[in-house]
């Protein structure tokens, strides 16, 4: 499969992309001959979308899971400045997820690590296999956020591929939100000033931690139902009431973190009564 036009080269030089984020991280004027970030904005922006639609074509059907839509975004002005000024010595180009797409899916630990393989090995189909490589977050060492991905280099440029099961992906679009609010270095492991904002950050980051042993036990009890076909038909059922209950635990989970997301989205947008 040949990768889309967008994906073999940029329209400029890796200087002039570096030249660009010296200047933004300095807050200096660009050199004449750098591109402007709004042009590089829009580049991404269709990048991205192009990385999308190229995993697309990956068979999904042996992991069980169907095609998830997913989401494709370049890095905003805002959030590139704070990341190129915490490390000064990582030039524009340079920068990971200055390309991104992400894939939320209904899948267990399991079928989400085959699927970052799957992702992963279809990319270095094209690109090499020095060019691709497997970020596993699920650690709870990253304040929280759990995830896996695969971080591409394409002719075009860098893009992080985000994929994600649906209780990462609910906890993350919570705490994003309160990032927001409360400040977005709670994502680099800062602490906020205000108690209350605190006592917030840390509730939601032992949240992650109940999470993530909810789906290890998901995992495993797919992983047993699948094993126990052959045996006892009574085996069987006490598995599949187990794992029924535990999915019954996520959807409420789910749900509150939804709401949470809600609440929170309210106060950024400032809906919200005093």
């Amino acid at each position: 499969m040949s990768l889309e036009p967008r994906l073999q080269s940029p329209p400029w030089s890796q200087n002039d992309l570096r030249a660009l984020g010296k200047a933004l991280r300095d807050d200096t004027q660009p050199p004449s001959k750098a591109p402007d970030y709004e042009e590089v904005l829009a580049w991404y922006l269709d990048f991205s979308g192009d990385v999308l639609q190229y995993l697309e074509n990956l068979d999904w059907a042996p992991l069980g899971l169907t095609a998830t839509p997913g989401t494709s975004r370049p890095k905003t002005i805002g959030t590139l400045v704070e990341k190129l000024r915490r490390d000064p010595s990582t030039p524009l180009q340079n920068v990971g997820d200055l390309a991104g797409v992400r894939i939320d899916a209904e899948m267990t630990l399991s079928v989400q690590t085959a699927f970052a393989e799957s992702v992963a090995a279809m990319v270095r189909d094209e690109v090499g296999e020095k060019n691709v490589f497997i970020k596993d977050l699920r650690d709870g060492d990253h304040s929280g956020y759990r995830a896996v991905h695969v971080l591409a280099k394409f002719p075009a440029g860098r893009c992080e591929i985000q994929l994600r099961t649906r209780l990462q992906s609910a906890w993350a679009n919570a705490y994003e939100l309160l990032a927001m609010i409360v400040g977005r270095g709670i994502r680099y492991g800062e602490s906020p000033s205000i108690v209350p904002a605190r006592g917030l950050v840390e509730s939601m980051q032992r949240q992650s931690g109940t999470l993530a042993s909810l789906e290890v036990q998901a995992d495993r009890l797919g992983g047993l139902s699948q094993v126990s076909e052959s045996g006892e038909e009574d085996t069987r059922e006490i598995l599949k009431s187990k794992y029924n209950e535990n999915k019954q635990v996520e959807e409420r989970i789910v749900q509150s973190l939804k709401e949470t997301e809600h609440a929170l989205l309210a106060m950024v947008k400032g809906d919200r009564d005093d």
